[in-house]
């Protein structure tokens, strides 16, 4: 894993490329206790890497739960999209025109009803 880093004032950006494997699992650990902790927002941009072992997707789910915790949330982008729902635990659709059906089914609480 290579990465490349950019910062302002109010940000910072890691650019992430390569495989996230064994070799790489120390660094990412250490980008990510930076990022979760650092004073400004931080994004993790994902878009040029090519695989991510399964300890590493261990690691970005729990780095992500404890930026929430501290509300410090970290952003995430270009995850490549066979890692998404192991990342974040959760069930990618298969059409996201469903989005706009769900919608039609919940209350003015926005509490989803009548959903199977």
């Amino acid at each position: 894993m290579k990465v490349r880093h950019e910062s302002s004032e109010h940000i910072e950006i890691f650019y992430l490329s390569g495989d996230i494997n064994t070799d790489s699992e120390d660094n990412l650990k250490l980008l990510l206790m930076k990022a979760v902790h650092s004073l400004n927002r931080s994004v993790i941009n994902f878009r040029d890497i090519t695989y991510i072992n399964h300890k590493s997707l261990k690691l970005l789910n729990k780095a992500y739960h404890t930026s929430i915790r501290l509300n410090n949330k970290i952003i995430m982008t270009e995850i490549p999209r066979n890692y998404i729902s192991e990342i974040f635990y959760c069930e990618l659709l298969k059409n996201p025109a469903a989005i706009s059906d769900h919608k039609k089914d919940s209350g003015k609480d926005g509490v989803l009803r009548g959903v199977n």
